[in-house]
């Protein structure tokens, strides 16, 4: 960058930077509403295999009261059922399991992004901070300089304005000399 400059490009690559993180930010707000949705829905499933579960228990000492011979045939439906059930609460644990994994894997890595994006920054705004402190740097140097010029200067004229004041006063001193013999001399003796 030169001195005194701004570089419209660094500003506006900070800028889509910043917007960048935001929305890195909102999707991870997002997919973590997402998450908790999972959630509900699998304690909703699982609430849901729970009161199945319990109300096949109750259907099967009902049926077992009443129908005693068809006790078999319903014990292996139940059986076949719970064994859904089950399964299905596996697989709807896979799932969840490996969207939460997805999920967890995609918010790391648009936070390391935003990590990233923030160390860049960061780095460009210390190595401004640095440019503009050696641009202060040469600014005072430069001003010290000019003072110095400036101080050696009136020294110079101070002395010549000191030089001018003697020379007018041995002057002064000389014509008054002068004038006292010259009275001294018109003086009637």
């Amino acid at each position: 960058l030169r001195p005194g400059s701004c570089s419209r490009g660094d500003l506006s690559e900070q800028l889509l930077l910043l917007q960048n993180a935001d929305e890195l930010i909102s999707w991870a707000e997002a997919l973590e509403l997402q998450r908790k949705r999972w959630c509900q829905e699998r304690s909703a499933i699982l609430a849901r295999c729970s009161q199945q579960q319990a109300a096949a228990v109750g259907v099967e000492a009902a049926f077992q009261l009443l129908v005693t011979p068809v006790r078999d045939s319903l014990a292996q439906l139940q059986r076949r059922r719970l064994a859904e059930l089950v399964d299905a609460k596996k697989d709807t644990e896979k799932v969840l399991s490996k969207e939460v994994r997805l999920s967890r894997r995609r918010t790391e890595e648009r936070r390391d992004a935003a990590e990233h994006s923030m160390r860049l920054t960061r780095w460009r705004l210390a190595r401004e901070s640095e440019r503009l402190r050696e641009e202060e740097e040469r600014l005072m140097r430069e001003a010290r300089e000019r003072e110095r010029i400036e101080s050696v200067r009136l020294q110079r004229n101070l002395e010549r304005e000191e030089s001018r004041r003697a020379a007018m006063r041995l002057e002064s001193e000389r014509l008054a000399e002068d004038l006292a013999q010259e009275r001294q001399r018109l003086r009637p003796a």
